[in-house]
Formats: structure tokens, sequence, C-alpha cells
């Protein structure tokens, strides 16, 4: 199934779920004044808004490649994920605010109708959190997931306030309060990762130490590389983009060494997670190399006034200088020349 299909389906579940939980847990949790419910509440009414957000995030997701955004709109899913993420922590702390005000106030026992409602709660957002991480591990959307995480953390809600209905039931009154305060810091608990996780990913976070191996190992097994390095990676939701520089020989042809590069580049493809590669051609290892070496306009200057008249010239840019390979017709002699700094070695061919 296509992966936007999945994550529009999944984001629609979980909207109609919490749309029928929040007015279930808002109405009873005012009507029988239960604070512990009215917060597990509002968390789905910030799901909802969460869903909302998601669908929108995931319709821009899936939009091609342009002139503005060449590598297309996959972080508007991390975007998303970030946006969710503040509205839960922000959502946490006015909880907490109300709750801790509520703390002066008289505390009556919680009616039987409250521990009904949390129990509905627990188990429709316990199959809903099933269904969906499953769904985010197959397509690896960590904004799925995230979702996902906010289902389970909303049943994780409602057990709380379970719990705390049973103890107001018993004369411990104050549950309720303590409640929507566990509540609140229960949904800071799982929003801070998840945001935290989105915005590295936004500061272009490398890929993990064991994937970075991987490519590694899978760039070396490729005929004709020598070695590697400049190696850089980064994450756009479930995409991987990987820059590297490749040694390969010297001596061989531009259009070799470009072939070995695209073997690197369809290597790199085939691992799970990588969907575009930068692959640089280098004939040495020149991480530490400054270029201020002759082009080849100033090289055929030099040969000139060295009274040099060559049929084809091939330029190699090394470390210790340049070397050059001159093709000359039959009968022509190469005259004694005087080198210069940038010059290592000549080699002569004769054009037969």
């Amino acid at each position: 199934m296509d992966r936007h299909l999945i994550l529009n389906r999944c984001s629609l579940i979980c909207l109609w779920l919490n749309t029928v939980l929040m007015v279930m847990k808002l109405g009873t949790g005012y009507f029988y004044e239960s604070r512990a419910l009215f917060a597990d509440g509002m968390h789905s009414l910030l799901d909802v808004t969460a869903d909302i957000f998601v669908l929108y995030t995931v319709s821009m997701a899936r939009l091609p490649t342009d002139e503005k955004h060449p590598y297309g709109y996959s972080r508007y899913e991390t975007l998303g994920n970030i946006v969710i993420s503040l509205m839960l922590v922000g959502a946490s702390v006015m909880i907490i605010y109300d709750a801790i005000l509520g703390l002066d106030q008289p505390m009556m026992p919680l009616q039987p109708i409250v521990a009904i409602a949390a129990v509905l709660s627990i188990i429709a957002n316990e199959i809903s959190y099933q269904y969906v991480a499953s769904r985010a591990k197959s397509i690896k959307s960590d904004l799925l997931l995230s979702t996902a995480v906010h289902q389970r953390a909303d049943a994780a809600t409602s057990l709380v306030v379970l719990i705390a209905a049973i103890a107001s039931l018993y004369g411990f009154a104050i549950a309720d309060t303590l409640g929507a305060i566990i509540i609140a810091v229960m949904i800071g608990y799982y929003a801070l990762p998840s945001l935290l996780k989105s915005l590295e990913e936004l500061m272009d976070k490398g890929l993990d130490p064991s994937d970075i191996e991987v490519i590694k190992n899978t760039i070396l097994q490729v005929d004709g590389v020598r070695d590697h390095h400049f190696l850089r990676s980064r994450r756009m939701a479930e995409k991987g983009y990987i820059d590297v520089h490749i040694v390969v020989s010297s001596r061989i042809s531009v259009s070799e060494g470009h072939y070995i590069g695209d073997m690197v580049k369809a290597s790199l493809l085939l691992l799970d997670g990588i969907s575009d590669v930068t692959v640089h051609i280098d004939a040495e290892d020149d991480q530490e190399i400054e270029h201020q070496q002759p082009d080849r306009k100033a090289v055929e200057k030099w040969l000139a006034s060295e009274s040099i008249v060559f049929d084809r010239l091939v330029i190699h840019y090394l470390v210790g200088g340049v070397e050059l390979e001159i093709f000359l017709k039959q009968g022509v002699m190469l005259p004694d020349i005087r080198y210069p700094s940038w010059l290592r070695d000549i080699t002569v061919y004769y054009v037969t």
C-alpha cells in the first residue's frame, strides 16, 4: 500500500476516534466535576487538532520536487511533529497550573460514570495504538509513530483517571486533582522525546552510527573504490541522504571514474531508507590538500614556452604536484626542459 495512503488512513481513524473520546470526556468531566477526566479530555482535544495537522502535513509531504524544493517536501512531516509536540507540552503546563489552583477548592467524590468513561477510553485508545504503531513501523514514519504514541499516552492518562475515580469513591477526594497533575506530567513525558528528535532532524543530524558503518562497508565493496572520505548524511522524514567522496585510481579515464561513482550510488540506493546519494570522484585522498596548481590553460602556455608541440595532453592533479602525459607525433623529440615547481613528472607517448 502507498505510504501516503497509509498515513492518511491512520490519521483519519485517529481523528474520528479522538473526536468521539474528546466529546465524551470533556462532557462527562465537566458535568460530573472531574478535573482528571476533563484534563484527559483536553488531551483528546489536542489529539484531534494534531490529527488535522497530520492530514495537512501528509498532503504537503507527498508533493513532488520542484525548483523551490529540490529535495521535496518531506520536512513537512518533521515540522508537523514539532508543532504537535509543542502543543502537548504547552497543554501539560496548563493542566498542571490549573490543578495546582484547584488544590484549595472543596473536593467531592467522583461518580461511577467517570470510571466507565475512563475504561472505554483505555480500550479504544489501546486498540488504536496497536494498529497505528504497526503501520508506522512498516513505513518508517516518525510522524505516524508519534501519533500512535499519543494514542497510548491517551490510554495511559485514562488509566490514571480510572485509578483516581476509584480512589475518590473510597474517600480519597484529592485523587482527582492529583490524577490531573499526573496526566499532565505523562503528556509532557511522551511529547518531549518526540520534540527533541524532530528538532535534531530539522538541524540535519546525521544517520545513526550503525547505519553509517553499513554505508562505509557498502562503498568499499564496490570494485574500483580505493578509499572514501568526507562522508556526510542527513535525514528528512523517512528519507536518508548521503554525500561522499570516493578515491579511485589516478590512471583511469574520467568516464571510468564516473562509472565507479554510479556503481557506488546504485549500491547505496539499495540500502533501506536511502533516497538520494551524491558521489564526488577523487584521484587521491585530498582531505588536506590546498589546490594551488595550474589549470589546463596555464599548463599549455608553459608547454608552448618550452617549444613542445603535442598531439594530445592528459593532466593528472596529484598530492605531490602535477603529472603530464604528452602524446607526440612520430619523429618529434621532447626538448630539454626546466621543471617548474608544480611539475612532478612527464610521460611521453608517440602517436602512430
